[in-house]
């Protein structure tokens, strides 16, 4: 029975590829619809809550972010590429039926009647008629005065959420001609709004919860507010209680019985912020940010199932086992026993000068990466009673730490590897250091090599050793910001931060490291941990990612790119025997495709001639081959790319 005081979870059985920016749940039929952003749309059988069951896909061309269902269409806010159609009458095959692609940036979407109000971001309101779904047209748009996120419609009102400016009340009786009736400027960043009765209810990030008073649309007020610990992004509304989705706060629930006053009546932690990850015996530890530390069965790689939480008092950022102990900091350093896993307890701690920011543990002492205050060394041979032996002070500011022998290795924001012999602990002394070309984030050490992560340098491999006189011997700069690394066997596994996801750098030459291989993540990857074959990311806003690594012999463009200024593939995987391209072309010219298996025999070849100047959707027929990994070969005067296809069958 569902008890909004003590919200508990029935299944997590529901894993999507993307971050999940939007649902749609059909009571009828009892299915619900995800906008899984990168991933598209996923379609998901709930009638048995504690068992759902996967029916269907559709991978949109951009960021899937809102979905409404109307009869058997899907109307698909698909951020670039507009609003998409989709006929949804069998979910095992959704079909594109028809596609408006307006000017702005497609975030939200709201159908009612025969039209289809999309929140455009910066192009505000578009009033699209759908009365034809297979030929979508413009009927009206609104320019608003903030980045258009949410919409929501009320008989002849539209209500959206315009960022930083609030609410703004849009009259469309004459959808040709929609007017703004009011408006009222909230204290954050209006994100998400629901309409129950005559209040509008608005996730106003750092502002929280406004319960909005529209009964007059051309002069709405605010009744009452609810602060929430995080930042309100998402808010629904059923029967007299708000579910409110607080990014850091997890997810919050809110009488709204007296709207003067909403109060919270239960919650529901999530993780969120996902950090660092260490893997030991088919355990993953997760720090896990607002949400203290996760501890996740990764036995099988492809179900990994949550055991056990830790709530720390602050914000967890780091975590080292050693034995049947968790050594977390989230500021400080907390010593939790995880001998009975499902079951983890706190025995001891100990409050540092600054503010912990990364650990490391061998035999009886815990090193402690402590931001202005450099490196901590922790005696825990009673783990009871943690005590700080001795202290070496860095330049700047101390972020994670790598201990070999008798030697720390201290990732120092701004003045790169600090090497600090720590032979005696009372005294530990530097010894050597070396400044990275930018600020340096992680480090790990295997023989005589450190590898350091520099924040937008990449990987730096250095000589440690002679740690008085450390030398750079290679280095490699991939794609995105560098946050965390692993060590596996001959590779380096790089967290790349902002949608540049996990890059894969070879080493087996530490001269001459090179990237070897990436996943684009489906949001931000922080944490990364390598137990080969498998490599276990922490990402942001969608936790936990597990891949397996085949290294194979192919290349693609530097970019590796789905998408560029002049070329993009719409489809990926591609289903139905069509390879969907758009060309953006800035002159007349032929364009040449090639299609090659994984052993490099071409398989395919398409040309298109003589095109004109201008955008080109196109449509390449691959019948005949089998479901497999593709590359295929653009060549143009003025695009020349590759990309890896997946061709399902």
């Amino acid at each position: 029975m569902f008890s909004p005081s003590n919200p508990a979870r029935v299944s997590d059985a529901i894993r999507t590829r993307g971050v999940i920016r939007g649902l749609h749940y059909d009571a009828s039929t009892f299915r619900l619809y995800i906008a899984d952003g990168i991933a598209g749309l996923d379609i998901w059988d709930v009638s048995d809550s504690s068992n759902p069951s996967f029916l269907g896909t559709f991978d949109t061309p951009d960021w899937c972010r809102r979905v409404q269902v109307v009869d058997s269409f899907a109307y698909v806010a698909d951020g670039n590429s507009g609003l998409l159609i989709l006929n949804v009458s069998d979910p095992a095959s959704p079909a594109e039926v028809g596609q408006y692609d307006h000017p702005g940036y497609a975030q939200s979407v709201a159908v009612s009647d025969s039209l289809a109000y999309m929140a455009a971001g910066g192009s505000g309101l578009r009033v699209i008629n759908v009365a034809d779904p297979f030929n979508p047209v413009e009927a009206g748009s609104l320019d608003t005065p903030g980045w258009a996120y949410d919409v929501a419609v009320s008989d002849s009102f539209v209500y959206l959420a315009d960022e930083t400016y609030g609410l703004r009340v849009i009259d469309v009786a004459d959808p040709a001609n929609p007017v703004e009736a009011g408006s009222l400027d909230t204290p954050g960043d209006a994100f998400r709004v629901a309409l129950y009765d005559s209040l509008a209810y608005l996730a106003d990030e750092t502002s929280g919860l406004r319960v909005i008073n529209v009964a007059d649309p051309t002069n709405p007020s605010e009744l009452g507010f609810i602060d929430t610990p995080g930042r309100a992004v998402g808010a629904a509304v059923y029967d007299s209680i708000a579910y409110v989705a607080d990014r850091e706060g997890g997810f919050r629930l809110v009488s709204i019985s007296d709207p003067t006053t909403p109060s919270e009546i239960g919650n529901y932690g999530t993780p969120y912020d996902h950090d660092d990850i260490v893997v030991r015996d088919s355990f993953a530890y997760i720090a896990c940010g607002y949400n203290g530390l996760w501890i996740v069965d990764v036995a099988d790689p492809a179900d990994p199932q949550e055991v056990a939480s830790f709530s720390t008092p602050d914000l967890t950022v780091d975590v080292a086992v050693w034995d049947t102990l968790a050594y977390v900091v989230d500021g400080n350093l907390r010593i939790v026993n995880i001998a009975d896993r499902f079951n983890p307890s706190q025995i001891g701690s100990l409050m540092t000068p600054s503010m912990a920011l990364g650990v490391a543990v061998r035999d009886s002492f815990a090193y402690v990466a402590d931001m202005d205050s450099g490196l901590r060394v922790i005696d825990v041979s009673n783990p009871t009673n943690p005590f700080e032996t001795g202290f070496c002070d860095t330049p700047g500011r101390a972020l994670k730490v790598a201990v070999s022998d008798s030697l720390a290795y201290v990732a120092d924001q701004d003045s790169g590897l600090r090497i600090i012999n720590v032979r005696d602990p009372a005294s530990p002394v530097e010894t050597g250091f070396y400044i990275t070309a930018s600020a340096a984030y992680d480090v790990a050490v295997l023989d005589s090599l450190a590898y350091v992560v520099g924040f937008i340098s990449g990987l730096h491999v250095l000589n440690v050793s002679d740690p008085m006189n450390p030398v750079e011997i290679g280095s490699c700069d991939p794609l995105g910001l560098s946050y965390d690394l692993s060590l596996s066997g001959s590779y380096v596994y790089l967290a790349a931060g902002l949608y540049e996801g996990m890059r894969v750098v070879d080493i087996s030459d530490p001269t001459m490291p090179v990237e070897s291989g990436y996943y684009n993540t489906p949001s931000n990857a922080f944490g990364v941990a390598a137990a080969y074959p498998y490599t276990f990311v922490t990402d942001s806003y969608s936790g936990l990612q597990v891949y397996e690594h085949i290294p194979v012999g192919i290349e693609e463009s530097d970019r590796g790119v789905l998408r560029s200024s002049l070329f993009r593939l719409l489809r990926n995987p591609i289903r139905n025997g069509e390879i969907q391209v758009e060309l953006s072309l800035t002159r007349e010219e032929s364009v040449h495709f090639d299609l090659y298996n994984l052993v490099g025999q071409r398989v395919s070849t398409f040309e298109l001639q003589e095109l004109p100047p201008g955008k080109h959707r196109v449509t390449l027929l691959t019948e005949g081959l089998v479901s497999g990994i593709y590359f295929m070969r653009v060549e143009g005067s003025d695009v020349h790319e590759t990309a890896k296809i997946a061709v399902i069958r």
